[in-house]
């Protein structure tokens, strides 16, 4: 889902919370989007591809820019 289509869709309070993880593809960060089913749907690219980003605090403004004012950061140590 892009970073458009997520915002309405929080706007509509379908979203409980936004995860940021590390990618299971290339070197970075994924924004992880809990809709309140427990479903979750990763913030894609314009090709619909799951969006990498390469700094964290970068994901986690495009989280907030959607409209979560908290972002919960998973990481496994």
């Amino acid at each position: 889902m892009d970073r458009d289509a997520a915002r309405q869709v929080f706007e509509a309070g379908e979203f409980s919370e936004a995860v940021v993880e590390p990618a299971t593809v290339g070197n970075g960060w994924m924004v992880l989007l809990y809709r309140r089913t427990g479903e979750h749907i990763a913030v894609t690219d314009h090709a619909g591809l799951e969006k990498v980003y390469h700094d964290l605090d970068q994901a986690v403004e495009v989280a907030k820019s959607i409209g979560f004012e908290e972002v919960r950061i998973a990481e496994a140590f």
